[in-house]
């Protein structure tokens, strides 16, 4: 692993948890999470309604986060197939558990923020 590789993963492995944390942070602050999901179905779709579009983003944020660290991955797997002789298959499981993580995002006009909420 060259110089520029090592600088690259360090980078991610400081920034990345830090992005997922402050996601983590916000949707805490402006949602309540993960308290809120212990109460039921109608309060959590009416305070995401009333969220809007700010808490939406937050949200995804969040969700997209999680995806930077796919690249940690990778890079960290590929220092290990060099100093172990691993075969390169090693980094993919990882990877497609993360993609098959992002399997459950909908697109907003499909998911909860479409839904009517009625009190």
């Amino acid at each position: 692993m060259n110089t520029l590789q090592i600088q690259i993963t360090g980078i991610f492995l400081i920034l990345v948890p830090v992005v997922f944390n402050v996601f983590y942070a916000l949707l805490q602050r402006t949602f309540d999470y993960p308290n809120i999901l212990r109460e039921p179905t109608k309060h959590v779709l009416a305070r995401f309604q009333k969220g809007g579009s700010r808490l939406r983003m937050t949200w995804y944020g969040f969700m997209l986060s999680a995806v930077l660290f796919v690249p940690v991955v990778v890079l960290l797997a590929a220092s290990e197939l060099r100093t172990r002789n691993l075969p390169c298959e090693a980094s993919s499981v990882p990877a497609l558990a993360k993609a098959q993580q992002l399997r459950v995002v909908r697109q907003p006009s499909s998911g909860i923020a479409g839904l009517q909420i009625s009190a």
